[in-house]
C-alpha cells in the first residue's frame, strides 16, 4: 500500500493544516504564508476583512503574516442573529514585543477586550468565545523592529459560529 507519508488525513485544508505540515511549524514556516492556506483563507480576506459566518458556512479559516500584512489589520466577524463566535487559534508565532493580536466581543474597538496574544511559537493556543454575534480582531507588527530583529510571524486561527438558541437586537 501506499507509505505513511503520502497519505492525507483530515477532511480539509483548515482542519488539517497541521497534518500536512506538522505541529512543529518553525518560525520560518509561518502557516499563514503556505499555499494551501493562503488559497483557504482568500486575497481579500488575508489583511483584513468582514467575514460573515452562516449556515452555508458556519466555520471559516483565517491566517495572515507580519510580512503579508505588516501594520494593522481589522476582522470584523459576523454570525447569525442567534449564533455566538468561537475563536480558535491553531498556529502562532509573534516573536517581538511590538507584534500581537487583540480578540474583542463586539464590533468595536471599544468592546470588551477577550484576548490580548503575544508571543513566541510556544503560546499556548487559545480559545474564546464572544457573547453575541460579532468579534472583531485586531493584528499588528512590525515588519522589523529596532535592533534590526527580523520579526517574521503570524498566525491561523478558526471562527465558527455556534447556537445559542436565542435571538440578539
Amino acid at each position: 500500500g501506499q507509505a505513511v507519508e503520502t497519505e492525507k488525513c483530515g477532511k480539509s485544508i483548515g482542519n488539517s493544516w497541521e497534518c500536512f505540515y506538522g505541529n512543529g511549524v518553525s518560525a520560518g514556516d509561518i502557516a499563514a504564508e503556505i499555499p494551501e492556506i493562503q488559497a483557504e483563507v482568500g486575497p481579500y480576506c488575508r489583511c483584513g476583512c468582514v467575514v460573515h459566518l452562516g449556515q452555508a458556512k458556519p466555520k471559516r479559516l483565517l491566517a495572515t503574516s507580519s510580512q503579508s500584512c505588516p501594520g494593522r489589520t481589522f476582522w470584523l466577524i459576523q454570525a447569525d442573529e442567534e449564533f455566538i463566535i468561537q475563536f480558535k487559534v491553531e498556529q502562532f508565532h509573534l516573536p517581538c514585543g511590538t507584534q500581537w493580536l487583540k480578540v474583542r466581543d463586539g464590533s468595536s474597538l471599544s468592546a470588551n477586550l477577550l484576548a490580548d496574544l503575544s508571543g513566541a511559537a510556544d503560546t499556548t493556543p487559545s480559545v474564546v468565545n464572544s457573547t453575541g454575534p460579532n468579534l472583531l480582531l485586531e493584528f499588528f507588527s512590525d515588519e522589523i523592529a529596532a535592533g534590526g530583529q527580523i520579526c517574521g510571524g503570524g498566525f491561523l486561527a478558526h471562527a465558527s459560529q455556534i447556537s445559542t438558541g436565542l435571538k440578539y437586537r
